[in-house]
């Protein structure tokens, strides 16, 4: 249902696109549209004044498929499609096997439906909450979207539920994915951190942002480069990060907890060929995350969830105009 309202903060529901329901907040700056029938999926981001949607959109679309994830391995989650700003939780990377649990590539919460419920749609903020439960794990997820008037802000808090009598423990990350025609060549990340490992077996540590190599990771790269890079922060002074597109004098910026979210992932994939994307995908994901790959097999930096207990988070996402 169409928001009453033709300005100021406005939510939307009741859309259907890609055969999944869409919640749609908006405010003078910003429309961000969710997928709550897949996984809460941010599936577009974008700054109105300059009409530009921020979000990596997947050169097939999002299929509407009906599987239900309790993704045994890499390819349902591929096969699916994927684009914009998903969640990986209960964890990430490889599939692992947990507490008796298999849980596939990038966790469960990514393909399941989210129930909501309007929390405010007032002239000064619209609020959402969507909750989701896992399947395979005794663990649910609540997260609260927020816009405020005249505020490029996308404000998210959350909460980890453990509905068992059972310790558990989670590996967490976001995962936006930015696209182009903000992602372009030159873009330039900061991140207050003070080492990384230029791959997953990187050791030891390189001073952030140049590595062994020479090669200055902070700078993105063009899809005509045909390349991709992988790389972990670590050692965050505080969890915050910025995305600066210097011709459009744009910027995408996060702020996190670095307490809960230790490390920043960066996942780049400039027009890299061969499966699955076969020269068609440029995107650069910027993830604050628990841990490193394959957490909850090595035990570091696993997050606790005490029995019937929760943690709390908070989140902030703006587009920024840096004239």
């Amino acid at each position: 249902m169409a928001c009453a309202r033709t300005h100021g903060p406005r939510i939307h529901t009741g859309y259907v696109i890609d055969g999944y329901e869409h919640i749609l907040l908006e405010n003078e700056l910003l429309r961000v549209s969710v997928n709550v029938g897949r996984g809460s999926l941010i599936d577009e981001l974008v700054y109105k004044p300059a009409d530009i949607d921020l979000m990596f959109h997947h050169p097939g679309r999002l299929h509407p498929s009906r599987f239900v994830p309790s993704s045994y391995s890499t390819a349902p989650y591929m096969n699916t499609g994927s684009s914009g700003w998903m969640e990986c939780f209960p964890s990430g990377s490889a599939e692992v096997t947990y507490a008796g649990a298999t849980i596939g590539f990038h966790g469960e919460m990514w393909g399941l439906p989210f129930t909501w419920r309007v929390l405010s749609d007032g002239p000064d903020e619209v609020a959402v909450e969507l909750r989701c439960e896992m399947l395979r794990t005794p663990l649910a997820l609540t997260k609260t979207l927020r816009l405020r008037s005249d505020d490029p802000t996308l404000y998210i808090d959350e909460e980890a539920e453990n509905l068992s009598p059972q310790a558990l423990s989670v590996m967490w990350g976001h995962h936006p994915a930015i696209g182009p025609p903000f992602l372009a060549e030159g873009n330039i990340i900061e991140v207050p951190a003070r080492q990384f490992l230029p791959d997953q077996a990187a050791e030891p540590p390189s001073a952030w942002p140049v590595g062994p190599d020479g090669l200055d990771y902070s700078i993105v790269r063009g899809p005509e480069s045909r390349t991709e890079k992988m790389v972990f922060l670590r050692d965050l002074e505080e969890g915050r990060c910025r995305m600066i597109n210097p011709e459009l004098e744009l910027s995408f910026d996060m702020t996190w907890d670095a307490a809960l979210f230790k490390w920043f992932w960066i996942c780049e994939i400039a027009g890299r060929v061969g499966a699955p994307w076969f020269g068609r995908a440029y995107f650069c994901c910027l993830e604050p995350f628990s841990s490193m790959p394959r957490a909850l097999e090595t035990g570091q930096d696993t997050v606790p969830i005490p029995p019937e207990g929760s943690i709390r988070t908070s989140l902030t996402a703006a587009v920024l105009d840096i004239r």
